[in-house]
Formats: C-alpha cells, structure tokens, sequence
C-alpha cells in the first residue's frame, strides 16, 4: 500500500497541490497589497530548481533505502516457475568455484 502511494500517488498529486497552494498565497498576496505582485516571483525559477534538487535528493535516498537488495557480490536469481509457483527474484551469496 504505501509502496504504491509513494510511486505511485504522491508524484501525481504533489505538484497539483504545490500550484494550487502557489496560485492561493500568490492571489491573496496581490489582494493584500493592492495589486502589487509578490517580489518572489522575480526568482522563481531558482526556487523552483532548488525544490526540485531537493526533491531529487529525497526521492534517491528513498529509493537507496527501501529498495529490496543483497550485500555487494551476491548474485541476483530472476523470478522462476517451480512446481506450477512463481518463485520471485532474489539475491543469493556467490558459490566459490
């Protein structure tokens, strides 16, 4: 469940709600001020770099730590059918020859 709302759910829905939220404060800025626009909007395009390196650098570090796997130099086993049952991949310790 929280694998699929985090592939899933949360990169669909995390911008809408960013731009909606955007467009609110930006709207109640220009209301409050006389219709004067917000003096954030000059560096937007920095801001909107810096939060996406941000998100960058959280989606990796989930992705490193969540991500199923085995030590360095295991050997990976793809999925098999065995006795009529699918068997998923897996990571097995390397046989010395």
């Amino acid at each position: 469940m929280i694998r699929e709302v985090i592939t899933v759910l949360l990169p669909l829905l995390l911008p809408a709600v960013t731009f909606f939220l955007w467009v609110r404060l930006r709207n109640a800025y220009i209301r409050h001020h006389g219709g004067e626009v917000p003096p954030v909007e000059r560096g937007v395009w920095f801001w909107l770099a810096l939060a996406g390196g941000v998100l960058l650098l959280v989606w990796l570090a989930l992705s490193a730590l969540l991500a199923p796997g085995g030590r360095p130099g295991d050997a990976y086993v793809p999925p098999m059918l065995i006795d009529g049952k699918i068997v998923p991949g897996h990571s097995e310790p390397r046989v010395p020859r």
